[in-house]
């Protein structure tokens, strides 16, 4: 009877010690998982206002609420030169820090608490960073000419229709790493459609296959167009092709017009047709890349679309500054039918 009531009693206790290891396994569990999503939101949080910055690039206005803890767990919010810095300041990630470099330069007015809101507002000297909005006005497209051209600008005078692929690309995988910095490092051509360009960034190298075609339509004074009609990503798309000058550097020092300030200054400003009625330009404009023919040259530009329901307007905005001291004319704005702005 004692021998029975001994094996009773050491299966109890080694029922309540495996009761207290799986305990300490489940609660052990829940602390890396908690930990993980503490860091996943921290870093979503840093990705997330990269992005707002990207939104809010030449003359555009983007907001992102801050939320009142990441995973459970407190923090603040650093801005250190162009990056973004998510600082865990409770539980055990507590001193983790998650960084995200935006695409632009910051300047910071203030910088808004856990569950404020910041606010970012382009500027033609960067992104302003604030925790209450900021009134800054629009300065249109003006050649930035206290800068020297860089050389990506030199290049896509001689490589127009690389160059406007090239562009594209650009934006288009600035979208894509959710704003970490990333830069060009070389394009091939697939076919007389499609090229290739190859990006290096943070996360290591992103290729994208940009494809037009040819549009023989006139417009204004442009002969004929190369448009860019679609951007994708190329998987193992590693290849070796002819190196590229920096296109981040041209596009920081208002050597590329970014797509965004070419909204802003046709949305910003007042239009009249050539039979001096007002035009009214909708929100929804449509803005393609392209390689331009007149008859003095060849040039990347930003193709717009738009209909105000009696008329279809199509245009061409220069894609970059032209230098002042050039011994050829650049090019700058045409459209079909005529648009002009009201002084």
């Amino acid at each position: 009877m004692s021998g029975e009531r001994g094996i009773l009693v050491w299966r109890l206790l080694f029922s309540v010690v495996m009761a207290v290891l799986l305990l300490g396994v489940f609660l052990l569990h829940l602390s890396s998982q908690r930990s993980f999503e503490v860091g996943d939101q921290a870093q979503g949080l840093a990705n997330e206002l990269s992005h707002t910055v990207f939104s809010a690039l030449a003359g555009h206005r983007a907001s992102c609420r801050l939320p009142r803890s990441v995973g459970g767990a407190s923090y603040e919010l650093w801005i250190e030169n162009r990056t973004f810095v998510v600082r865990i300041t409770g539980g055990p990630q507590s001193g983790n820090e998650y960084r995200s470099v935006a695409c632009a330069n910051l300047v910071v007015d203030s910088v808004p608490e856990p569950g404020e809101i910041l606010y970012a507002q382009g500027t033609r000297e960067g992104v302003v960073i604030s925790a209450e909005p900021k009134e800054v006005p629009l300065e249109g497209l003006t050649p930035q000419i206290a800068v020297p051209p860089t050389d990506f600008y030199y290049f896509a005078k001689e490589n127009v229709r690389e160059a406007c692929a090239i562009v594209a690309a650009y934006f288009y995988a600035m979208e894509v790493c959710r704003g970490e910095n990333l830069d060009v490092r070389s394009y091939k051509w697939e076919n007389e459609d499609s090229i290739l360009i190859s990006f290096t960034s943070s996360d290591g190298c992103l290729s994208v296959r940009a494809t037009g075609y040819e549009n023989e339509g006139d417009v204004g004074l442009v002969d004929r167009s190369w448009i860019v009609s679609s951007i994708e990503s190329v998987e193992n798309g590693n290849f070796d092709g002819f190196p590229c000058p920096s296109v981040e550097n041209s596009v920081l020092n208002g050597w590329v017009y970014p797509p965004g300030e070419i909204l802003a200054d046709l949305l910003s400003k007042t239009w009249r047709s050539k039979d001096n009625a007002v035009v009214a330009v909708p929100g929804d404009v449509k803005l393609l890349p392209a390689a331009v023919t007149t008859n003095v040259s060849s040039y990347p530009a930003w193709r717009f679309e738009f209909s105000t329901g009696e008329n279809f307007f199509v245009g061409y905005f220069g894609m970059l500054p032209w230098w002042p001291y050039e011994n050829i004319p650049g090019f700058v704005f045409q459209s079909e039918p005529e648009m002009e702005v009201v002084e």
